[in-house]
């Protein structure tokens, strides 16, 4: 019994040195432990900067020792990366740097034990790299400007693959957006598209003062940029030039001044019809008129007073006290909707 029980002992040991050289199973095959929940994280792996982005290779396994083999896309070899475990759950860990292929990588997993070797099934996940952007040279045009007046907003768009700053191009939408003074938020106003070497032109009018900038939301290779800011002070429009208003004739008909011959000291009516030439002929007109006497042996008229005609037909209804013989006459000065008129003269004789 003792020599049968050392024979299984050796027997066992050189078979567990043969695992140790025994090349990989391939998928599929029942030697090896089972390997399940296999995943990566992240997935896809962004390299956003120079610093590079680790990516996690996990999964469970009945193994004493287990590894990741990584493959790039097109490549026939892979890389192998050591796995380290916490009972039946494994992890690989590995740092993707822009110096790596982008596009769609592979991964197998070999777990190991007493058994034998087991290799999963490939499992796919995306690594991609995003490079920084800028936007520069943001200038806005012309400094001096009026409400409703035009802007012309400009700037460049760069990008660096790696290896410094170069124009990014090919159609790279920009959104041009303004904050306007006493606000906090920006709004979108217009937007453009990157020319050769990342420039791009804009046009948008300008209400009021305020900072424009431009921005760039970024895409699946590139990461966001916004320009610096560039303030523009507003002016209030002029005010138009008011429309030349469009008057009437009027005119002052019936003019008489009765009593004639009158006592001085006594009145003097005075009467007329203010009318204006509308689209309907000459209708009665309601204004103030204004009284007017040039005595006797006088060149000139001097005012008496001002009425104002009671009704909508334009008659005029005034008394004067009479001291000496002279013309009477009424005018009507004009206002926004006609034009000023002057009625005929009545001479009144006045008597001691």
């Amino acid at each position: 019994m003792l020599q049968r029980f050392r024979a299984v002992v050796v027997v066992t040991a050189m078979g567990a040195g043969a695992l140790a050289v025994t090349p990989a199973a391939s998928a599929g095959t029942s030697s090896g432990p089972d390997i399940s929940k296999i995943g990566v994280s992240p997935n896809p792996v962004v390299v956003d900067s120079s610093n590079g982005t680790t990516a996690t290779f996990s999964f469970e396994a009945g193994a004493t020792n287990a590894k990741v083999v990584l493959t790039a896309p097109g490549a026939k070899d892979g890389t192998d990366v050591v796995a380290t475990n916490d009972g039946t759950k494994w992890k690989a860990q590995y740092k993707f740097t822009r110096a790596h292929k982008p596009g769609e990588w592979n991964f197998r997993v070999h777990a190991t034990s007493v058994v034998g070797t087991k290799v999963s099934d490939s499992v796919p996940f995306n690594v991609r790299n995003v490079y920084d952007t800028r936007a520069v040279d943001f200038n806005a045009s012309p400094e001096d400007v009026s409400q409703g007046d035009t802007l012309t907003l400009t700037g460049r768009l760069q990008i660096d693959w790696g290896s410094g700053w170069k124009g990014y191009g090919r159609g790279q939408k920009v959104n041009l957006t303004f904050r306007e003074k006493g606000t906090d938020a920006y709004r979108y106003v217009t937007s453009t598209v990157t020319g050769t070497d990342g420039w791009f032109k804009a046009r948008a009018r300008t209400w009021s003062t305020g900072w424009w900038r431009a921005e760039f939301d970024g895409n699946s290779e590139a990461h966001k940029a916004v320009s610096d800011t560039d303030r523009i002070d507003v002016s209030r429009a002029p005010e138009p030039e008011p429309e030349p208003e469009e008057r009437v004739d009027s005119r002052l008909i019936r003019f008489n001044a009765s009593p004639e011959p009158v006592r001085k000291g006594r009145n003097i009516k005075l009467t007329a019809k203010l009318q204006i030439d509308d689209d309907w002929g000459w209708d009665g007109y309601r204004a103030r008129v204004k009284v007017e006497f040039k005595p006797a042996g006088s060149s000139r008229y001097r005012y008496v007073k001002t009425t104002n005609l009671s009704n909508g037909d334009g008659d005029v209804r005034t008394y004067v006290r009479a001291y000496t013989s002279g013309r009477w006459r009424v005018r009507f000065a004009g206002d926004s909707d006609a034009y000023g008129s002057t009625s005929k003269s009545d001479y009144v004789r006045v008597k001691r």
